[in-house]
C-alpha cells in the first residue's frame, strides 16, 4: 500500500500506514475507529486499531496515545490504541473481532445497486427486524407476547415474522397500528391461528369479539396486507346482542376477498343496536369492495318511537347499508332490519346486490333506495311498515334523480306514502311486484320516473288495498301491462300528464274510478284486452264513465 490514508470502498472505516498518518489525520469524531498498517512504516509489526476518544489529554507516547497536531496541548482529543498487532494475521484477527461485535455493523458499509447513497449495514438492518431478534421461537408453545412487544417498542416500523406459530397471550399485539407485521409466520391466539403477513392462499378467519372487539378492528388489521387470488377472509362475529359499534367502514383494495357473517342460519342470533344519533350507520363503503354482508339482525336505536314517528331531535337519520361513490356490496339474505330510517342506500353510481328474502321492517324515508345514479338489486325483497308522519315520507321501493331499482316479485307493505316509487329520472324494474296497504299510491312514477310492473312469467303485479293504485303524473312513466289494481280506497289507475302502458290490466273493486286520465295524461290499451270493469264502487262523474278525463285519451 503506497498512499499514507484510504477509505476502504463500501467502508466507514479509515485506513492509514503510520502513526505518523494518524497524528497528522484530522477528520476525526467521537469513538471513531481507524485501521493503523505499521508504526513507522507500513506492516513494520507496530500496526493496530485506534479508537479517537474526545475526552481524552493523555500525553502523546507515539504508540498508545496519539495527539492529532491539529490538537493543542492540554486541549482534550486523542488517539486511543484499543489492539496493538505485531503482524497483519493478527491485524485481521482484530478486525474480526471488532466486526463480529455488537456494534460492528455499524463498521460496514452498504450502498445499493451503485446507488450514490452509502450507508451502514447497522443503518440499513433498521429499516426492519425481526421478532426472532428479540428472542421470539415460534414453536407453538413458547410464550412469544414479550418479545412482540419488546419489537413494538423498539420503534421500528416493520417488523418481519419468520416462519412459525408464535404463541402471544395478548390480542392487542394483533391489532397493533404503530408497525406492521411482515413475513409467513402465524400468531397463535387462543385457538385461533392468523397470519402475521399477507394473505396468500387459504380461508383466514377472523374472530369477533374472541380476537377483534369490533369488525372494524379487523378490518384494520387487514390494511395493508395484500390478498393474494384463492384466499377468502371471513370476518366472523359470534352470536350475541352488540351495542356501541361503530360504523362497519371497508375499504380494503381486495375487498371483494372479504365477507363479514353473523349467523348465517338465523339471523336473529346477532343482533346489532345502531345509534342513529348524527346520521350513524351499521355500515358504510364508499368507493371500494365488499364481497359479502350476511347473518345480522340490525336494529335502530335513539330514532324510532312509533310507527311513523321519529324523534326529530336528532336528524338526520341513519342507514343500515349505504355504499356510496362506485362502491359494490353483496348482501346475503339472512338480514333483517328494523327501525332504521333507511335499510340500504345506493348513491353516486354504487350499486348493492342484495340476494332474496331479506326483509325491512319499520323504516322511516325508505326502505331500499337507489339514488343519484345508484343501482339495487333487490329480487324477492320486502318491505314492511314504514314512514315519517310528520314529513309525509314512507316509501318501501324507490329510484330517484337517476337511480335504478330491479325489484322483482318483491313486496312493500304498508309504507307511509308508497309502495313502489320513480322520481326524477329513476328507473324501478318490479315485474311481478306486490303493493299493499300502502298511505297514498301502490306504485307511482313521477318527474321524468319509469316504472316497469308486468308480469313475471305468470305472476302478475298485484297493486290492491292502498289509498290509490297505479299513478303515473308530471312525465313519469309506467308499464303495467298485465297487472291487477283491486280494493283501492280511490282510483286504480290514474294518469295525470304522464303514460301508462294498461294492456291487458284487470282495475276493479276500486272507490274511485278504474281508469282516469287528467291534464294531457295518456294510458294505453290493446282494443279488446284490457278489462276494464263497471263494478268500481264511486266512479267519477267527472269523467266519461269514470274512465276518461278532458284532453287525455286511453
Amino acid at each position: 500500500m503506497t498512499c499514507n490514508q484510504t477509505i476502504q470502498s463500501g467502508s466507514n472505516i479509515p485506513v492509514l500506514n503510520t502513526v505518523q498518518a494518524l497524528r497528522t489525520f484530522n477528520n476525526y469524531q467521537d469513538e471513531m475507529t481507524i485501521i493503523v498498517l505499521g508504526n513507522l512504516s507500513y506492516s513494520d509489526g507496530n500496526g493496530g486499531i485506534y479508537t479517537f476518544d474526545s475526552t481524552s489529554t493523555l500525553a502523546d507516547d507515539g504508540i498508545n496515545t496519539i495527539q492529532p497536531t491539529s490538537i493543542a496541548s492540554g486541549t482534550p482529543g486523542r488517539y486511543i490504541l484499543t489492539n496493538l498487532n505485531s503482524s497483519a494475521d493478527g491485524l485481521v484477527t482484530a478486525l474480526k473481532a471488532q466486526y463480529a461485535s455488537s456494534s460492528g455493523a455499524s463498521l460496514i458499509g452498504y450502498q445499493y445497486d451503485n446507488n450514490t447513497s452509502i450507508r451502514t449495514v447497522q443503518n440499513r438492518l433498521t429499516d426492519s427486524v425481526s421478532v426472532k431478534d428479540f428472542g421470539a421461537v415460534g414453536d407453538g408453545t413458547t410464550d412469544d407476547t414479550a418479545s412482540f412487544k419488546n419489537a413494538i417498542n423498539s420503534g421500528i416500523v416493520k417488523i418481519i415474522v419468520p416462519v412459525g406459530n408464535y404463541l402471544i397471550t395478548d390480542s392487542s399485539i394483533i391489532m397493533e397500528n404503530t408497525c406492521s407485521f411482515d413475513g409467513p409466520g402465524n400468531f397463535l391466539f387462543q385457538s385461533y391461528t392468523i397470519p402475521c403477513g399477507e394473505i396468500l392462499i387459504g380461508h383466514v378467519i377472523l374472530p369477533v369479539p374472541q380476537v377483534f372487539p369490533q369488525p372494524n378492528n379487523a378490518l384494520g388489521f387487514l390494511n395493508g396486507k395484500t390478498i393474494k387470488d384463492g384466499s377468502l377472509v371471513t370476518i366472523q362475529v359470534a352470536d350475541g346482542t352488540y351495542t356501541g359499534w361503530g360504523t362497519i367502514s371497508p375499504s380494503h383494495p381486495d375487498g371483494d376477498k372479504i365477507q363479514i357473517l353473523g349467523n348465517t342460519t338465523s339471523r336473529d342470533n346477532v343482533k346489532v343496536m345502531v345509534d342513529l344519533t348524527n346520521s350513524n350507520k351499521f355500515l358504510y363503503i364508499s368507493g371500494s369492495r365488499l364481497g359479502l354482508i350476511d347473518g345480522f339482525s340490525i336494529i335502530g336505536s335513539k330514532g324510532w318511537v312509533s310507527t311513523g314517528v321519529w324523534d326529530e331531535s336528532i336528524t338526520p337519520y341513519g342507514a343500515a347499508i349505504y355504499a356510496d361513490a362506485d362502491a359494490f356490496i353483496t348482501v346475503g339474505s339472512e338480514v333483517f332490519t328494523q327501525k332504521m330510517y333507511y335499510g340500504f342506500r345506493a348513491d353516486h353510481n354504487a350499486t348493492i346486490l342484495i340476494r332474496e328474502n331479506v326483509l325491512v321492517n319499520e323504516y322511516g324515508d325508505v326502505g331500499y333506495h337507489a339514488y343519484g345514479g345508484g343501482c339495487i338489486y333487490a329480487n324477492n325483497c320486502y318491505a314492511d311498515t314504514g314512514g315519517h308522519t310528520s314529513v309525509g315520507l314512507g316509501c318501501g321501493f324507490m329510484a330517484e334523480f337517476g337511480g335504478v331499482m330491479q325489484c322483482e316479485m318483491s313486496n312493500s307493505h304498508a309504507g307511509g306514502q308508497y309502495g313502489y316509487a320513480a322520481f326524477s329520472n329513476g328507473v324501478l324494474w318490479g315485474l311481478g311486484l306486490n303493493a299493499s296497504y300502502n298511505g297514498t299510491f301502490g306504485i307511482v312514477a313521477a318527474n321524468g320516473g319509469h316504472l316497469i310492473a308486468l308480469a313475471y312469467n305468470n305472476t302478475v303485479s298485484d297493486i290492491g288495498y292502498n289509498k290509490y293504485g297505479a299513478s303515473a303524473h308530471m312525465n313519469g312513466s309506467l308499464e303495467l301491462s298485465g297487472a291487477k289494481v283491486h280494493n283501492n280506497t280511490l282510483d286504480g289507475v290514474n294518469c295525470n300528464m304522464g303514460s301508462i302502458d294498461a294492456s291487458n290490466t284487470i282495475s276493479n273493486n276500486n272507490g274511485g274510478c278504474g281508469y282516469i286520465v287528467r291534464a294531457n295524461g295518456v294510458i294505453f290499451a290493446a282494443p279488446g284486452t284490457t278489462n276494464i270493469s263497471t263494478d268500481n264502487v264511486t266512479p267519477d262523474t267527472a269523467n266519461t264513465g269514470g274512465i276518461l278525463g278532458a284532453n287525455s285519451s286511453l
